[in-house]
């Protein structure tokens, strides 16, 4: 989708944030057809990026709270935390789209925000072991995604 709208990918990303966190980059993503940048910026590096890019997305994670730290437009998934915990506060210019389930479409989405023992639960794996959330909100060849970048970029 952004090839075809003559734009170029910008990857960006750490693999290993702490010795116990790691990121999973997906498989079977053509990494290749952009501007590969993980594990090879900076965070100032990775902040100037995304202030001079057309919009940056992504699943709920550090970069995105980084990007809401620069005037521009964010696409911001979310699945086991709600917008209502994780959104970025925001007082620059860019605008923020949240991309996130229902609760009709999923009744366990936003898990981590809706489950009352949470010390009793690792976030890291699946309750149910089954990762719908993920499934469904890049169903479709990403539909949701590319409606998202259709919105803000017109």
């Amino acid at each position: 989708w952004c090839l075809n709208r003559d734009l170029t990918p910008v990857f960006l990303g750490k693999n290993s944030m702490t010795k116990e966190h790691r990121a999973i980059f997906p498989e079977g993503t053509a990494y290749d057809r952009g501007i590969d940048l993980r594990d090879k910026t900076t965070t100032l590096e990775a902040a100037a990026i995304m202030q001079h890019a057309a919009v940056t997305l992504g699943l709920d994670n550090g970069l995105l709270h980084l990007a809401a730290c620069v005037p521009s437009d964010i696409i911001f998934g979310y699945n086991i935390a709600s917008p209502a915990q994780r959104r970025p506060v925001r007082r620059l210019p860019g605008r923020i789209l949240d991309l996130t389930l229902t609760p009709q479409e999923l009744n366990c989405i936003h898990c981590q925000t809706n489950m009352k023992q949470q010390n009793l639960i690792n976030f890291r794996n699946c309750f149910y072991g089954d990762n719908r959330c993920l499934d469904i909100l890049f169903e479709n060849g990403s539909a949701r995604w590319i409606a998202a970048l259709e919105e803000l970029l017109g």
